[in-house]
């Protein structure tokens, strides 16, 4: 059985609809579990969003990492799954309670650092909606092991 490394996960991810505009930020942290395998990590974590009603819903969030691709998948409301390699066009599926919405993805930039003490995933890509452009995301995810996990 492979060992789960309890972790603190740090997440900021920008929106940047129009090239000129400020970005639009949202920073969280919450805890989850890294189990290495394969060659790279498995990231496990819930995840609570706001939904269009102001009230909230809870998913859970899979993250597959390795040197050169990553992709994450979430189960619940709001579930997709997306994969992050750079130069890799990607299209998938975005569920809401309203209904599923065709999305692409482009990545133009990538880094990870693994290390299951203390990593981080960074990833730039283009994210187009029914066909169009919706905006240019950047996503930093930072992972330490709790006190005493490693």
């Amino acid at each position: 059985m492979m060992k789960e490394t309890p972790i603190l996960l740090s997440m900021l991810s920008a929106s940047r609809p129009d090239p000129g505009e400020e970005p639009q930020s949202i920073r969280t942290m919450t805890s989850g579990t890294l189990t290495e395998e394969n060659g790279g990590y498995t990231i496990r974590y819930r995840e609570t969003l706001q939904d269009d009603t102001g009230g909230t819903v809870s998913r859970d969030v899979t993250l597959f990492v390795s040197p050169h691709r990553a992709m994450m998948e979430s189960v619940g409301p709001y579930g997709m799954t997306m994969v992050f390699q750079r130069g890799l066009h990607y299209d998938g599926i975005y569920h809401t309670p309203f209904g599923d919405m065709p999305i692409s993805l482009q990545t133009t930039r990538m880094s990870v650092v693994m290390d299951p003490r203390l990593g981080s995933l960074k990833v730039t890509y283009q994210l187009d909606t029914q066909g169009s452009y919706a905006t240019m995301m950047d996503i930093e995810l930072h992972w330490r092991a709790r006190a005493g996990a490693v």
